[in-house]
């Protein structure tokens, strides 16, 4: 009887002791149970039969990452503010360390509200790699944001570029690699390049 009883106890405060140790997310749940942060939605992952590609949203796709995109744009009216003053929204993406999927996500955002008739621009300010110039195959140019920060460049219309992704999607390159990446985003020409974007786009979208 003493066996019978103590055995459950001790394997159920051995589950809950564990339980505690674990401070991993590993659903939705856990984030919607520990902050009061909204949650948009959730990205899949690829399977491993899709192949490897870094823009995997279309306007007919059917697959669930596109699906997911979809959901997660239909929740953003609900947690953005209406276009007030004709200005846009500003979406800033950021993550930890690389390879967190920060410029696949963002990327990939930016077309599905394209798709939608949203105004997008797609800004690149990762300033140390330019990877998300690279998925729009604008790399290998020469002036682009850091020109613009750096006060080599006035006019912003020069470094924006149309895709062919979408006719309502635009992009705003990283361009030439700089040496003091920190001191130009801190510098004041940050803000004046939003608040130009922001009179003319829906959406702009910060990697």
């Amino acid at each position: 009887l003493l066996i019978g009883f103590c055995l459950p106890a001790a394997v159920i405060f051995l589950i809950f002791w564990v339980y505690s140790l674990d401070t991993l997310i590993h659903s939705r749940y856990d984030v919607e149970n520990n902050c009061a942060i909204p949650l948009l939605g959730e990205i899949p992952s690829q399977r491993r039969d899709q192949q490897d590609v870094e823009l995997v949203v279309s306007e007919t796709g059917t697959d669930r990452i596109t699906e997911a995109f979809r959901i997660i744009r239909g929740n953003l009216d609900y947690v953005l503010p209406p276009k007030e003053n004709g200005e846009g929204n500003v979406i800033q993406f950021t993550s930890t360390m690389p390879g967190e999927g920060k410029s696949f996500n963002a990327a990939n955002l930016a077309i599905t509200c394209a798709i939608n008739g949203k105004r997008v621009i797609a800004v690149d300010f990762d300033m140390r790699k330019g990877t998300f110039s690279k998925y729009f195959n604008i790399d290998n140019i020469s002036q682009g944001v850091s020109a613009y920060l750096s006060g080599r460049l006035d006019d912003v219309n020069k470094i924006i570029y149309h895709t062919d992704t979408s006719e309502n999607l635009d992009v705003l390159p990283l361009g030439a690699i700089p040496p003091n990446p920190t001191s130009l985003l801190m510098s004041d020409r940050l803000a004046t390049l939003i608040d130009i974007l922001k009179k003319q786009y829906d959406y702009i979208i910060l990697d």
